[in-house]
């Protein structure tokens, strides 16, 4: 590849190395260009510094390709964001994030496992997680500590992009067992932005959270696969994943760990004993995980569980605030 391809040289390195590898539609390579280059910050009051590569060698590059032409020139711990065929075609535009980290640079499978590969990243998170980069902040901040590139919009506006798991208790400030008021009060708002009806009383809340009820307690919690916070599992992120890779890990997971598993009807695996399911959501033409946190009583129920009558069971693939869910 190196023969016909030459990485971006010269350019300075603060700035957020933009890779266009889809040239089907130049209408929607605008709107991604001008997402990209809108001001960002808690004001909006800060200008995007990106170096956009906008050469069509680079038509059909996969992460793999490009990786192995970063490593070649020696363009190690940094992030590459591939402007790929779901940027031109996904609501909302976001792109893949790429780790430049080889498992060559690691010292162990889990740390690349860890801090190298990809994730979805709406254009203004991008920015943020670049000034973390480029200011010193370790390149753990990819994949969990600190502004990231699915929380950067959340930190901003002072929620926290990554949400920590509590195995039978709750997931970042919410808890199990919490009521309505009281979810809202740990969530910083005075009410959420909408209630569904249906066999749950649901509530969604910004960035596409949704939870759900059992007789007024708290017993699910639903993230966005893009635009939610993101919360790992031992290291691994579970929004915004290749499902199949996220399946396997909780397979992993649950071998070395003694968790129990269960399917639901749709085939989504859930790790009972931790209160966590995994479910996809299709965001344009790629499909994400998207994990739900729920009461382990639901989880080992037969007709919750066995029976598919989970929250979300059977719901259509779409996304965005409209969704029927």
């Amino acid at each position: 590849m190196s023969d016909r391809l030459e990485w971006p040289a010269g350019r300075d390195k603060d700035a957020a190395l933009i890779i266009r590898t889809d040239y089907e539609d130049e209408h929607a390579w605008s709107a991604v260009k001008e997402a990209l280059l809108m001001t960002w910050g808690e004001e909006n009051d800060f200008e995007p510094y990106v170096h956009i590569v906008d050469d069509p060698k680079w038509a059909g590059i996969t992460p793999a390709q490009a990786l192995s032409e970063a490593s070649a020139h020696a363009e190690g711990r940094g992030v590459a964001y591939l402007a790929d065929r779901a940027s031109m075609r996904g609501t909302p535009v976001t792109l893949l994030a790429l780790s430049l980290l080889t498992r060559e640079q690691c010292e162990s499978d889990e740390e690349f496992e860890a801090y190298g590969g990809t994730f979805r990243v709406v254009p203004y998170g991008i920015h943020e997680m670049n000034a973390n980069l480029t200011t010193g902040v370790a390149q753990a901040t990819l994949h969990g500590e600190g502004p990231q590139m699915r929380g950067g919009e959340r930190e901003m506006n002072g929620e926290p992009a990554c949400w920590e798991l509590l195995p039978g208790l709750g997931v970042g400030p919410i808890r199990f067992g919490m009521s309505p008021a009281e979810v809202a009060e740990a969530l910083q708002v005075s009410e959420p932005h909408g209630r569904a009806g249906g066999p749950y009383a649901q509530e969604d809340f910004a960035d596409g959270l949704k939870v759900f009820y059992d007789e007024g307690k708290l017993a699910c919690v639903a993230m966005d696969a893009v635009t939610g916070p993101q919360v790992f599992l031992a290291g691994f992120a579970l929004a915004g994943r290749d499902p199949e890779e996220a399946h396997q890990h909780l397979l992993d997971h649950a071998a070395e760990h003694g968790n129990c598993l269960a399917y639901t009807p749709d085939g989504s695996l859930a790790l009972t004993d931790l209160g966590l399911l995994l479910r996809v959501q299709q965001i344009g033409d790629v499909m994400l995980s998207r994990p739900l946190f729920v009461i382990e009583e639901w989880l080992e129920s037969e007709y919750y569980c066995a029976r598919g009558h989970l929250p979300l069971e059977g719901a259509p693939l779409t996304h965005g605030r409209d969704e029927n869910l």
